[in-house]
C-alpha cells in the first residue's frame, strides 16, 4: 500500500551554497558527492513519492567561514535564493532558513530577516559548526530568540569537531559520523538542560533519533552527580528524548524505527525523503521499506508519513 506523505526532511541546494561547497570542499563534501537540485527536480519527486508538501532546509556542512562577514552574507543571500526559489510553490514547499550560528548578533538579526521578510517556516542547524555544539552556553541568547519564536528547528547532522585519524578512513562522514553526532549533541542538548530551559523551542532531530534510544538505559542508569548535573537540575533524559520530534529519513528499519517507537510520542514522528541525497530510485525504494514495514499498524503509517506532520506544520492532511 502507498501513502500520501508530508517530507520533513528534504534539502536545497542553492547557488550560493553550491559554490561555498564546491571553493571550500570541491565536488565530494563529506566524502559523498554533492547532487544536483532544483525545484523541477524536487517536484517530480514529490509526484513519485506521493509527497504533497516538503519542508526544505541546508544539510551539511554548514556555512562557515573564518571571515564572519563573509559567513553572514554567504548565509543571506542563500536563504534569499531559496526563499525566491520556492516563492511560487509555497503551498507545496516550505524553507527551513539558515543561520551564521558561529555569530550570535549576526544569528539574531537573521532569524528576524529570515523570518519577517522571508516568511520561512522555522530554521535548521547542523549538530556542530567548527566544533561549536548546540547545548553550548554561547548559544544560549539564539536559543533564547528561537524560545520565544517558539521557532521550528530542524536539526541536521555534521562531521564531528574531531573524527580520529586513521580510523575508518575511507568512509563518508555521512556514514557513521552523521549518527554518532547526532547523538552526541542531543545528549549535550540535554545534558545542559536546553529542553527544559527553552520549552517553546519544536527541535526536529534526524534519522529516527540516530543511536539516542540505544543509550537511555545507559545514561539514566547514572546518578546526576557523576553526570555532572547540579541535584537541583530537572534532568530527565526519557522525558526529552519523548518529547522531541524526530525524521525517519535514510534507514530506519529494521531496528532504529522498532527503537524509536519505544521511546518517542508517535504523533512526534515524521517522514523524511533526504532528497535530492536519495533521489529517484534509492528515494522510492526507502519509501517502499517504510511503506511495507511489519512493524507499524496501517494507521501507525498514516500517522507517521503524513497526519502528524500535518497537524504539526498546521496543513490540512491530503
Amino acid at each position: 500500500m502507498r501513502y500520501h506523505k508530508i517530507d520533513i526532511h528534504s534539502h536545497y541546494l542553492t547557488p550560493a551554497y553550491r559554490d561555498y561547497l564546491m571553493g571550500k570542499y570541491g565536488a565530494c563534501p563529506d566524502g559523498f558527492p554533492s547532487p544536483g537540485w532544483s525545484v523541477e527536480g524536487l517536484l517530480e519527486q514529490q509526484e513519485t513519492l506521493m509527497i504533497d508538501y516538503s519542508l526544505i532546509s541546508q544539510s551539511a556542512p554548514y556555512i562557515f567561514y573564518e571571515d564572519k562577514e563573509e559567513t553572514r552574507r554567504r548565509v543571506r543571500l542563500s536563504n534569499e535564493q531559496i526563499a525566491e526559489l520556492a516563492r511560487g510553490h509555497r503551498g507545496t514547499i516550505g524553507v527551513l532558513a539558515a543561520l551564521p550560528l558561529q555569530d550570535t548578533a549576526d544569528s539574531l538579526l537573521e532569524i528576524s530577516y529570515a523570518s519577517e521578510q522571508l516568511e520561512v517556516e522555522g530554521f535548521c542547524v547542523n549538530t556542530n559548526v567548527g566544533g561549536l555544539y548546540l547545548g553550548s552556553p554561547a548559544l544560549d541568547p539564539i536559543m533564547e530568540a528561537l524560545d520565544a519564536q517558539g521557532a521550528l528547528v530542524v536539526i541536521h547532522p555534521a562531521e564531528p569537531g574531531a573524527v580520529p585519524s586513521d580510523v575508518n578512513a575511507t568512509l563518508p562522514i555521512p556514514l557513521i559520523e552523521f549518527l554518532f553526532d547526532t547523538t552526541r549533541t542531543v545528549v549535550n542538548m540535554a545534558l545542559q538542560n536546553l529542553f527544559v530551559r527553552y520549552p517553546d523551542i519544536k527541535w526536529v532531530v534526524p534519522h529516527a533519533g540516530a543511536f539516542l534510544p540505544a543509550v537511555i538505559d545507559r545514561i539514566m542508569s547514572f546518578p546526576n552527580a557523576i553526570l555532572g548535573i547540579p541535584d537541583d537540575q530537572p534532568f530527565d533524559y526519557g522525558r526529552d528524548l519523548h518529547n522531541l520530534y524526530y525524521d525517519v529519513a535514510g534507514y530506519p528499519e529494521r531496528f532504529l524505527l522498532a527503537m524509536l517507537l519505544e521511546v518517542a510520542d508517535l504523533a512526534h514522528i515524521f517522514f523524511g525523503s533526504d532528497f535530492p541525497y536519495a533521489a529517484r530510485e534509492k528515494g522510492r525504494g526507502l519509501a517502499a521499506i517504510l511503506e511495507e514495514s511489519d512493524k507499524m499498524s496501517d494507521a501507525q503509517k498514516e500517522a507517521i508519513f503524513c497526519k502528524n506532520a500535518a497537524s504539526f506544520l498546521g496543513l490540512e492532511s491530503s
